[in-house]
C-alpha cells in the first residue's frame, strides 16, 4: 500500500543517502537513498535539501527488500 507523507530532511550525505523526520512519526526517522528523489527535482534542490520540508510516498519493499519501507517520489514542498 502506497502512503503519501510529509516531513523534514534531517540529514543528507554527499554519499547519496539521508534521513527524514516524518510529520507525526513520533521520532522515527525514515532512511532514503538517492534513487528516492523524484525525476523533476533539480541538483540545486538536492544540494540544499537539509532542513527543508518534503513530501514523499512510502511502500513496502518486495524481493530482497522485503520487510523494509521504501521512500519514493521525494520532492520539496513548494511555497510553504
Amino acid at each position: 500500500m502506497v502512503e503519501k507523507k510529509t516531513g523534514v530532511v534531517k540529514f543528507f550525505s554527499s554519499r547519496g543517502f539521508g534521513f527524514i523526520e516524518g510529520d507525526g512519526e513520533g521520532g522515527n526517522d525514515q532512511y532514503f537513498p538517492f534513487r528516492a528523489f523524484a525525476d523533476d527535482i533539480t541538483a540545486a534542490e538536492i544540494r540544499g535539501i537539509k532542513g527543508k520540508k518534503v513530501e514523499y510516498t512510502t511502500e513496502p519493499g518486495t524481493g530482497k527488500e522485503a520487510g523494509k519501507t521504501l521512500v519514493k517520489n521525494l520532492r520539496l514542498v513548494k511555497g510553504k
